[in-house]
């Protein structure tokens, strides 16, 4: 894959997808074991962009038609797991810049080829409920560090004439950005 194919997935991963770890109850199991499962999604209304993933990549996708508003499309989400799955994250890792940490919590997380849903030890259950939860916290909706001030400011040009209002965001322990009203 060239640099710049592994830069431009990055990116789409980073701006339209989700690195996650999902979880659920195995029922077939007579345990209180949970199945953990790493994923890469990307979701876009383009059809278009789906295809390309899953033809450079693999993984499946799955189409959603019902929309909750008559004015919304379709929506078509890629999904990749597995081996296929790590090998696209080892890859472009390196271009990644808002979900790097979440790759690198899926690349620790264990792999177990052909082991399915079979249960696992007590251990390796802690393990998997641990990148679980840092994951979960990574990916948590909201603001990641606390509470929202906004400050409106005067906009001038370059004469020192007022030419809108503006917002300063201050995000505690971050630098505040500006925004236009």
């Amino acid at each position: 894959m060239e640099d710049t194919i592994r830069a431009y997935i990055a990116g789409l991963i980073d701006g339209e997808g989700c690195i996650t770890i999902t979880r659920r109850k195995v029922k077939r199991l007579k345990t209180d074991n949970w199945f953990y499962e790493p994923q890469v999604i990307v979701s876009n209304t383009d059809k278009r962009l789906s295809d390309f993933l899953l033809d450079l990549c693999g993984g499946w996708v799955a189409t959603v038609t019902k929309t909750q508003k008559e004015c919304h499309k379709p929506s078509y989400h890629w999904k990749i797991t597995g081996d296929n799955m790590r090998r696209l994250l080892k890859d472009i890792i390196p271009y990644l810049r808002i979900k790097k940490e979440q790759a690198r919590i899926v690349l620790q997380f264990p792999s177990y080829k052909g082991n399915g849903h079979k249960a696992r030890t007590q251990e390796e259950l802690k393990g998997q409920e641990d990148l679980w939860l840092r994951m979960k916290q990574l990916n948590k909706r909201g603001s990641p560090r606390g509470r929202i001030l906004t400050q409106a400011i005067p906009l001038l040009d370059s004469k020192g004439y007022q030419v809108g209002v503006g917002r300063i965001i201050h995000i505690s322990e971050s630098k505040p950005c500006l925004t236009p009203v």
